[in-house]
């Protein structure tokens, strides 16, 4: 019984933070399910959990990474449309680390997944983009939610992401993605 206590205890601590925080709606509606899905205060189990057959609402900010090579590297298992295009690329199947050319970005980035893995909780992050030849600043908030795999390790993670730009695209140079942008400036990062 102390087992469920503590958890119910730490889910009301968590809904708290994300509180907050101020999630998107997708981000929020990620969180809910996460949160669902738990039992006896152990995160979801990975095959339970299949972006492609969630809420289709949600599915176009989703993205499952699944951990490869004996815990070393994040692939991308599903991509959702919003997310691809808000990249500007699909990035089902690459590597997290190999996507970006901005290693301070990517090494932020994995720095999230980490957090989420040792944690075995959440983690909500926010950060803007922006390039030298737009007028857009994009604005990103972020929610890792670390999923299950045998032994209760952090075997993968479903992940959601939303965007908001801020400036009036004057048609000159590109809009800044997640992976082509010419600097980044990190936000907040809580663990939920």
């Amino acid at each position: 019984m102390a087992g469920k206590l503590r958890s119910a205890t730490e889910r009301a601590a968590a809904n708290a933070k994300a509180d907050a925080v101020e999630l998107d709606p997708p981000l929020r509606q990620l969180l809910t399910l996460w949160t669902a899905l738990c039992y006896g205060g152990a995160m979801p189990r990975r095959e339970r959990v299949v972006a492609a057959h969630l809420e289709p609402e949600l599915q176009p900010f989703l993205a499952q990474v699944d951990i490869t090579d004996s815990g070393s590297k994040l692939r991308f298992r599903y991509c959702g449309a919003k997310l691809a295009e808000a990249a500007g690329m699909d990035l089902t199947g690459h590597l997290v680390h190999r996507l970006n050319p901005d290693r301070p970005y990517a090494a932020y980035i994995e720095a999230l997944y980490d957090r989420a893995q040792m944690s075995k909780r959440p983690v909500y992050s926010e950060c803007s983009y922006s390039a030298q030849l737009s007028a857009v600043t994009r604005w990103t908030q972020r929610l890792i939610c670390p999923l299950a795999g045998g032994g209760g390790r952090v075997a993968g993670f479903i992940a959601a992401q939303t965007y908001h730009d801020e400036g009036v695209h004057d048609g000159l140079g590109e809009r800044p993605s997640f992976v082509y942008h010419d600097h980044f400036v990190p936000g907040r990062v809580v663990i939920l």
